[in-house]
C-alpha cells in the first residue's frame, strides 16, 4: 500500500466544526455557511481533499534591465521528483526527492505570434550540472510512452519514457537524451514581437502549479502528501464513517482515448481516471455504476486531452481542498448557485493580445473571452469570428468609421478564427478577459 489511514471518524452531525470547514467566499453568517455546507449532501462530509503538499514555490519579478523583461523564479526549498527506472524487484517505479538549495531563473520561453501556448518548466541533468528549464510546450513537443518522439520544436522535445521510467529532455533532435524531472508548473510566455518586450521571457502569469497533481504527455501523477476522506459505511449505530487517508508515493496513470473534463481521482489506493462512480447515500459508500462495486475513491481533479492519438493531456483543474468536489449542484443553496454563476463572469484580469492578418487562427490561454473592437474603413467593412466549439459571430458595418465590437466566451485551449475585410488598420482593443473561476491565483501586473 502506497498510502496508510491516518484516522477512522464516525460522523455525528454533518453541521458540526463549521469554522473549520468554512468554504472561501462571502458569506455574510454562519448560518448561510451551515445552511450551504447543511444541503450539500453527506458526500461533502466523506469524499474530500483535506490538504495537499506546497512542494513548489516561485515568485515572478520586473527586471527594468534588459529592456524590460519579466522574470519567473523557482525558489529554494522547492521538492521536485525525478523518475529513476525501477526498485531491485523490476516492477517497482523509482523515484529520486530532491529539493532546491538555490533559488533558480527561467530566463528563456518560446513564441509564436499569435500562439498562446502554455509552456512546461522543469530541471534537467546533463553532464553531472543541474538546468532550469521552460522549453517544452503543451500540445506540440511533450509526448510520453514506450518509444522515443521524432518530431521537435527547434530541436527540442520533452518525453516520459513510460516504459524504463525515466523523463528525458533533448535540445538536438534526439541525438542526445538528458535525464529531467516531472514538471513543476505551467505558465504563459510573452509575445516578444514589440517594442516593449522584444526579448523572451514570461510575462503572462503561471498557469497551473503542478504541486499535489500533474501531468506529462498522456500521463497523469500524483505526488506523496495528498490528505483524503473516503465514505467507509455506516457503524452498529447507522452512523456514517469516515477514513482518513495520506498517499506516500509518486503514481502515474496514462490516457489512451480522448477525455474532456474527465474526472482524475484516487480509487482503491491507485490513480485513475472515472467519470462512472456514484455515491450511495444510504448506504455512505462509493460504487461503480457498471460493476455496482464498492469503491474507494476521491476526486482530485479534472482534465482535458487532445481529440486525436496519442491523447497528451492539454489542461488540469485541481479540485480545492476541502471543496465540494463530490457534491450535487442541484443541492446548492441560493448563495451556492451565485457563487457557480459568478465563476463563469469576466474577471479584472486581462490580456492585451495582437491581431494578426485576417484568416489568423488563435488559443484561448484559459476559459474566459475574446473581446475585439476595430473600426470600418468603408461602408462594407466586416468581421466574423468561429471556435471549433462551433461557435460564430459575424457583423458588418453601415458606413466608413462604424466600429465593429464583440465579446465571446471560448474555452480553455480552444482555437479560434478571426476573419475581417475592409477594417482599417489600427485594432481599438483585442484581448482575453478571464473568467472569474479561472483568474491565475497568481499573476504578473502588466
Amino acid at each position: 500500500m502506497s498510502s496508510f489511514v491516518i484516522k477512522k471518524t464516525v460522523v455525528e452531525n454533518l453541521g458540526a466544526d463549521l469554522e473549520s470547514k468554512q468554504p472561501k467566499g462571502d458569506y455574510s453568517t454562519k448560518d448561510e455557511v451551515a445552511n450551504s455546507i447543511q444541503e450539500n449532501l453527506l458526500d461533502y462530509t466523506t469524499n474530500r481533499v483535506l490538504s495537499i503538499p506546497q512542494v513548489v514555490n516561485y515568485s515572478t519579478e520586473y527586471v527594468e534591465e534588459n529592456k524590460k523583461r519579466y522574470r519567473l523564479k523557482i525558489l529554494k526549498n522547492t521538492t521536485y521528483y525525478v523518475p529513476n527506472g525501477f526498485e531491485s524487484d523490476g516492477t517497482t517505479k523509482r523515484f529520486s526527492i530532491r529539493k532546491t538549495i538555490n533559488d533558480n531563473y527561467v530566463n528563456d520561453a518560446f513564441w509564436s505570434d499569435n500562439d498562446l501556448h502554455t509552456e512546461m518548466v522543469f530541471f534537467y541533468f546533463k553532464n553531472d550540472q543541474i538546468f532550469l528549464n521552460s522549453e517544452a510546450r503543451i500540445g506540440s513537443n511533450i509526448t510520453s510512452g514506450d518509444t522515443a518522439p521524432t518530431s521537435f520544436v527547434e530541436g527540442k522535445a520533452l518525453w516520459y519514457d513510460s516504459k524504463n521510467n525515466f523523463v528525458k529532455f533533448t535540445n538536438d533532435s534526439g541525438a542526445n537524451w538528458y535525464n529531467a524531472s516531472l514538471p513543476l508548473l505551467t505558465g504563459q510566455p510573452l509575445n516578444t514581437n514589440t517594442t516593449e518586450h522584444p526579448i523572451a521571457g514570461w510575462v503572462n502569469g503561471v498557469t497551473q502549479v503542478f504541486n499535489g497533481i500533474g501531468f506529462i504527455g498522456s500521463h497523469l501523477f500524483s505526488l506523496p502528501g495528498i490528505k483524503y476522506s473516503i465514505a467507509n459505511g455506516r457503524d452498529e449505530n447507522n452512523k456514517p464513517i469516515v477514513t482518513e487517508y495520506e498517499t506516500k508515493s509518486v503514481k502515474l496513470f496514462s490516457v489512451s482515448t480522448s477525455r474532456y473534463n474527465n474526472k482524475v481521482v484516487i480509487v482503491d489506493d491507485k490513480l485513475d481516471i472515472r467519470n462512472d462512480a456514484q455515491f450511495d447515500g444510504d448506504s455512505n459508500i462509493y460504487w461503480n455504476n457498471g460493476t455496482k462495486t464498492f469503491q474507494q475513491i476521491v476526486v482530485l481533479g479534472y482534465f482535458d486531452t487532445q481529440s486525436t492519438s496519442p491523447f497528451n493531456i492539454v489542461s488540469l483543474k485541481q479540485c480545492m481542498v476541502d471543496s465540494f468536489v463530490t457534491a450535487n449542484a442541484s443541492n446548492f443553496s441560493n448563495i451556492g448557485r451565485s457563487l457557480i454563476a459568478n465563476m463563469s463572469m469576466p474577471s479584472h484580469k486581462v490580456i492585451n493580445l495582437t491581431l494578426g492578418a485576417s484568416g489568423t487562427i488563435y488559443r484561448a490561454p484559459d476559459n474566459g473571452y475574446i473581446s475585439i473592437a476595430k473600426s470600418a474603413s468603408t461602408d462594407k467593412g466586416w468581421i466574423a469570428i468561429s471556435t471549433t466549439s462551433n461557435t460564430c459571430i459575424f457583423n458588418n458595418s453601415t458606413y466608413a468609421g462604424y466600429e465593429i465590437a464583440y465579446t465571446m466566451p471560448v474555452r480553455k485551449n480552444e482555437t479560434f478564427l478571426i476573419n475581417y475585410k475592409n477594417m482599417k488598420s489600427e485594432t481599438n482593443r483585442f484581448r482575453f478577459i478571464y473568467s472569474n473561476g479561472d483568474t491565475p491565483a497568481k499573476e504578473i501586473k502588466n
